[in-house]
């Protein structure tokens, strides 16, 4: 799966042991310089004062779980932030766009592999995280097809990050798509979903079953299928801005 992301689709690739270096503790889950790079490239106008605010509004949320936060997220995700600044007109209120959804290239794709995250009870070490400018948008819990049940394993395991009690539910205030595979089967849905809402990724557009073939030398697995129809860059962004909604 990391392989497929970094060498197929593009992304970035990091151990979590590289990216310890860029948190100030196992629980920061936001990384906090690249997300602040990536606001000032897709805002170039913003000013520091601005910028320290934007990333201190997505970095210390207030709400009472895990939905609530993850809406307040995914507002600002989609339907950007207003924040005052004079550009040489007085005083108005300017856009600031977390993602750049025109333009995919301009965002930068990170996979990140195995990332110790705090918990109350015991850390948590997701095998796979996607950030999208520094934010954890997905989570890919992989499992072996040699274990029974592997798909409802990973979801399990999933569903056990996001408890308040024993998971890292700050992880999910960013996360837009959840992903339990196993190399040969591979299903996705949403945070708070249970087990029948997961359901295999059927259509790899704009890939064909022929061109996965062509780039990976064999055949595709559904697990290829869901990575290049969900991840391929374009295709998460429009997931994320256009095929999510809340349901209160």
């Amino acid at each position: 799966a990391f392989e497929l992301l970094r060498d197929a689709l593009g992304y970035s690739f990091k151990e979590g042991e590289e990216i310890k270096l860029e948190r100030e503790s196992l629980k920061q889950v936001v990384l906090e310089k690249r997300f602040a790079e990536a606001i000032k490239r897709i805002n170039p106008w913003i000013n520091d004062y601005n910028l320290t605010r934007v990333v201190r509004r997505l970095t210390t949320i207030a709400a009472s779980g895990v939905m609530e936060a993850n809406a307040k997220v995914y507002t600002d995700l989609v339907h950007n932030i207003a924040i005052e600044q004079d550009l040489g007109a007085g005083k108005k209120n300017q856009t600031v766009k977390l993602i750049d959804f025109e333009n995919p290239e301009n965002n930068e794709f990170l996979a990140v592999r195995q990332l110790k995250i705090w918990g109350p009870k015991e850390n948590i070490k997701p095998d796979l995280i996607v950030f999208v400018n520094g934010l954890p948008v997905a989570t890919i819990e992989c499992k072996s097809p040699t274990i029974n049940e592997p798909i409802e394993k990973g979801v399990t395991q999933l569903l056990r990050y996001q408890d308040k009690d024993i998971g890292a539910p700050q992880l999910f205030y960013y996360n837009q798509i959840l992903v339990s595979t196993c190399g040969q089967a591979a299903e996705c849905s949403t945070i708070g979903a249970a087990r029948r809402h997961f359901q295999a990724w059927r259509d790899p557009w704009p890939y064909s079953e022929e061109k996965i073939e062509k780039i990976l030398g064999k055949k595709p697995t559904p697990q290829d299928t869901l990575l290049f129809g969900v991840f391929d860059k374009r295709n998460l962004l429009d997931l994320i801005q256009n095929f999510i909604v809340f349901d209160p």
